[in-house]
């Protein structure tokens, strides 16, 4: 939803300069749609056992609420004509994000969104296990009272694409910094270049 892994490669990246470390770009890509539980043993194994994570990801975060309440979170294009469309075949909507439920309603407002204008929302810290575990958007699902085959998701990151996959949910990955691996080509429904291929391929599919 949110263009917002440009802003937090260049948070991880000042965050982890700060500590007298450099961020290699793999090493970033591999936390993307993930929560910190999940990745912590990964950067630490990545970047030595001296690697100050805790302080590093709070100062990360603090950079990136710095940014985003100086400036409104840009979207990504395409992405209201999308709910409009959505919204105008009364279809429920759902966010199943991996930051704490307080990230996304954040960010929703910084965008000039409004939290009401979606049926529910899902926050990393709500599940037990992140992405690529299928846990936040079986509770999606389950907050919107539909079942999982019946919903239609819409990733960019690799773990987003595998979780929604174990969910037993189709999904259309677009793409943002990292691009889809093997798997992720092999499990998505589609990978499309931007959200209005998305709302092209809705469309299309909603005439035929």
């Amino acid at each position: 939803m949110f263009d917002s892994e440009n802003i937090a490669q260049l948070a991880w990246r000042e965050a982890a300069f700060e500590a007298g470390y450099d961020l290699p770009l793999d090493v970033f890509q591999s936390v993307l749609g993930r929560n910190l539980p999940s990745y912590r043993d990964e950067l630490v194994e990545a970047l030595g056992e001296e690697f100050p994570l805790e302080a590093v990801y709070q100062r990360k975060q603090v950079m990136m609420d710095k940014y985003i309440s100086e400036r409104r979170l840009p979207v990504k294009d395409g992405l209201i004509d999308l709910l409009e469309v959505l919204e105008r075949y009364d279809l429920l909507i759902a966010i199943a994000s991996s930051s704490p439920g307080g990230i996304i309603e954040r960010n929703v407002s910084s965008a000039g969104l409004s939290i009401n204008g979606f049926d529910a929302y899902v926050g990393g810290d709500e599940v037990q296990n992140s992405k690529p575990a299928p846990d936040i958007f079986l509770l999606a699902a389950q907050k919107l009272g539909i079942r999982s085959e019946s919903c239609l998701v819409i990733e960019d990151s690799n773990p987003g694409v595998q979780a929604a996959h174990s969910a037993g949910m189709p999904v259309i990955m677009v793409p943002d910094l990292m691009p889809p691996t093997i798997l992720s080509q092999d499990i998505a429904f589609r990978i499309l270049p931007s959200l209005h291929s998305v709302l092209d391929l809705i469309e299309d599919s909603a005439i035929n």
